[in-house]
């Protein structure tokens, strides 16, 4: 039995939390499933499921074994799905409504949109500009482009890239007010920030040599709901 096969038939065991179901859905003789189950075991010298009389579920190593399959899985249907576009035209009509941070519009969507509306010249794209997370449903958006970590388990996320943040002053303000030296001195000074209602009003810090986040709050005289 190829890889592929192998781990339809593991993912399968995963979702329905046991052998017997799973060898129903996939037409398959349980002692089939438990027999190819043993032998990615045996090959990987561990085991993927904690077995009792009534419950299957992952052990740890199981899990990281889920997580490398699902993206196996995900590559192959990838691979088949970009394989079959180039020889299949896709008909692309309707109207799309993108959700987007008003920057990444502007210096990213934006210059890209000609040759996409030149690929797909019977599509409306309609953008709806905004730091503030959308509802799905009444604003009836297809995508969203957002920063920071997926809330909503519902959603499916893709990652587009990475934005890197920094600390600025104009030399007149440090002039007159002096420069921070520490985290801890911009409680002290006057900050640029985002209204409440915005996600980034806290300022994530790290010292640069560490992944670790640190995330502080600041006050100012001036708010606003765009960067």
């Amino acid at each position: 039995m190829d890889r592929f096969r192998e781990l339809t038939v593991f993912l399968r065991v995963v979702d329905t939390g046991s052998f017997s179901r799973a060898a129903r859905d996939l037409a398959l003789n349980p002692s089939t499933v438990s027999k190819l189950i043993g032998r990615i075991e045996e090959r990987l010298g561990t085991r993927l499921f904690a077995r009792s009389s009534r419950v299957v579920r992952l052990t740890a190593d199981g899990e990281v074994f889920r997580a490398g399959a699902l993206r196996a899985l995900e590559a192959l249907e990838q691979a088949e799905v970009e394989i079959t576009s180039l020889r299949t035209p896709i008909a692309v009509k309707g109207t799309l409504r993108i959700h987007s941070l008003p920057a990444f519009a502007r210096y990213q969507l934006a210059p890209r949109m000609p040759a996409f509306l030149a690929r797909y010249p019977d599509l409306h794209v309609e953008f709806l500009l905004s730091n503030e997370t959308p509802n799905f449903i009444e604003q009836k958006i297809d995508v969203s482009i957002q920063s920071g970590q997926l809330v909503d388990s519902a959603l499916i996320g893709r990652k587009l890239g990475t934005s890197r943040w920094v600390i600025c002053a104009a030399p007149s303000y440090l002039t007159a007010n002096g420069t921070p030296v520490t985290p801890a001195d911009l409680k002290d000074h006057n900050c640029l920030n985002f209204t409440p209602e915005i996600p980034f009003r806290e300022w994530p810090l790290n010292n640069g040599r560490s992944r670790n986040i640190t995330r502080i709050s600041v006050s100012g005289s001036i708010s606003s709901n765009h960067g």
